[in-house]
């Protein structure tokens, strides 16, 4: 069952992307320039910059840069760096102010090397309370990519929890950064998005696409009152004309909300509810904390 980034400990249903939502959200919404032309211009400008800038002093830099990942891959992570994700981890759950995943904890007191090498941590301890003082959350792996313009919540990369069912695989995001409270996912970014400042974290304004995964980030009105930064960290980070797919809802009567950043403000697009054809009839409303607890107003809370 994937791991959720809501207040429970736990999601009784799995759900993932619905066709609507993968059409809406995949190529064919998109389209081919948002999808390649426009990041293969940006990455054009900024090989060119490079290279009129590149030095042998360059090329040292870069090989003893090259030399450090080497060492990094071939020793196991200090005592240090262990304690350090394992108290941090367990910081980050006292943050957001929920229950921990002690599943996925039960994994930072073991000595599994496979575990501890899947995370590919990439800081160092002072790096990584900084983060945890200013976001709430930890970087477990760069997320200073330019071009990677996706980005999953509530999933990791090669999550480790799904590797003895053979099923990391399916969930390698490869294309995409990723945000998950549970270590044993592999996230890019451990942390509970929404329920603190995870934006600062990554580069602003740079993701074409965002969407949440497994699990209902709103699944009633309280859960929404928990959850101070969700808006305000998602009109931070989508790209101008960024498209969102947002769930809203018990996971038994889910609808997700389908939308665009547009000239800052993050407006419907279309509603979603199963396999029913998509309700346009709220397209340009923007999505604020009442026009989300609308939608849910007989959860419980």
């Amino acid at each position: 069952m994937p791991s959720s980034v809501n207040g429970d400990s736990g999601s009784d249903d799995e759900r993932k992307p619905t066709e609507h939502e993968e059409t809406v959200l995949g190529k064919r919404s998109l389209g081919a320039s948002a999808l390649t032309a426009e990041p293969l211009a940006k990455r054009a400008n900024v090989l060119e910059e490079k290279a009129l800038r590149h030095s042998p002093k360059d090329e040292e830099r870069e090989e003893e840069g090259r030399e450090r990942e080497r060492e990094r891959e071939r020793e196991p992570l200090s005592r240090k760096v262990r304690a350090a994700v394992s108290r941090l981890a367990r910081t980050m759950y006292d943050k957001a102010g929920m229950k921990p995943d002690e599943t996925s904890l039960s994994y930072l007191d073991g000595d599994d090397e496979e575990f501890w090498s899947s995370l590919g941590i990439e800081y160092d301890v002072g790096d990584m309370y900084e983060q945890m003082e200013k976001a709430g959350g930890v970087r477990l792996r760069s997320t200073g990519d330019p071009f990677i313009t996706k980005l999953v919540i509530g999933c990791g990369n090669h999550p480790y929890e799904y590797k003895a069912m053979g099923e990391d695989s399916k969930h390698a995001h490869k294309d995409a950064y990723t945000v998950d409270k549970s270590v044993s996912m592999s996230p890019t970014v451990l942390g509970a998005f929404g329920y603190t400042n995870l934006a600062p974290l990554f580069l602003p304004g740079v993701f074409e696409q965002i969407i949440f995964e497994g699990y209902s980030p709103v699944d009633s009105a309280a859960t929404l009152d928990r959850q101070p930064h969700l808006l305000a960290d998602l009109a931070t980070l989508l790209a101008d004309d960024g498209k969102l797919a947002l769930p809203v809802g018990p996971n038994q009567n889910v609808r997700t909300v389908v939308a665009r950043k547009k000239q800052g403000r993050i407006e419907v697009m279309a509603v979603l509810k199963g396999d029913q054809p998509p309700d346009m009839e709220a397209a340009g409303t923007e999505v604020t904390e009442g026009y989300l607890k609308s939608l849910v107003p007989n959860a419980p809370g």
